[in-house]
């Protein structure tokens, strides 16, 4: 939210809002952050928050934490013409008002920790915040990367850069498979170590691992 934005502003205009008269100044009440390639976005709950335009964006949360009450649709219609249906009383309970722009700046966005520095090889720790269960860790190198997995947890890993990588196993626990851009694949909790190794026409890659510690 933006500094110094009532409670009671913002949730009147919202409910003002859904009722078709006026539409929702959202500059008004919330502050925005530019996004580009690889920046990160922390969003702990109570945090109010929405992506913009012409954003493609790798969200990874817990099952734990799936609901979302959306406080205001952008005044688009259902297929009953009517104002799509939103979550204002839930969502007034949870909102976390102590988020404030600086300390949204200085705490929840592109909160990147330096692990590993070398020419061929960069990891760095991204979060996610101090509140969240996750752990998550950002892979660029040239040429491959080893995962010790001993602590025997669930991966979750995206290739977030590079065009064609392939997974392999370095204990023979599964056959290796090749991953393109964008995807996802998983590496269960039983394998304890696997290598990722860069195949394609990429100079860097990036992937993007996160597991629960």
């Amino acid at each position: 939210m933006k500094d110094g934005v009532r409670e009671s502003d913002l949730i009147g205009a919202l409910e003002e809002a859904q009722t078709g008269a006026v539409k929702l100044d959202a500059t008004r009440y919330v502050n925005t952050f530019p996004a580009k390639k690889h920046a990160h976005f922390l969003i702990p709950s109570g945090t109010v928050h929405c992506s913009g335009a012409d954003s493609m964006i790798l969200e990874i949360n817990l099952s734990a934490y799936i609901f979302t009450f959306k406080l205001w649709d952008w005044g688009r219609l259902g297929l009953d013409g009517k104002l799509r249906p939103v979550h204002i009383d839930h969502g007034k309970k949870v909102i976390n008002w102590n988020r404030s722009e600086k300390w949204v700046a200085e705490n929840l966005v592109n909160q990147f920790e330096p692990l590993i520095e070398t020419a061929k090889h960069t990891k760095e720790k991204t979060g996610l915040y101090k509140t969240e269960q996750i752990y998550t860790e950002r892979d660029w190198f040239t040429d491959y990367v080893d995962y010790d997995n001993s602590g025997k947890t669930l991966n979750m890993l995206n290739l977030v850069e590079g065009d064609n990588v392939v997974i392999e196993s370095l204990d023979d626990a599964f056959e290796a498979f090749e991953v393109r851009y964008v995807e996802t694949f998983v590496i269960p909790a039983q394998v304890e170590r696997f290598r990722i190794r860069n195949i394609g026409k990429s100079d860097h890659v990036a992937v993007l691992r996160a597991r629960i510690m």
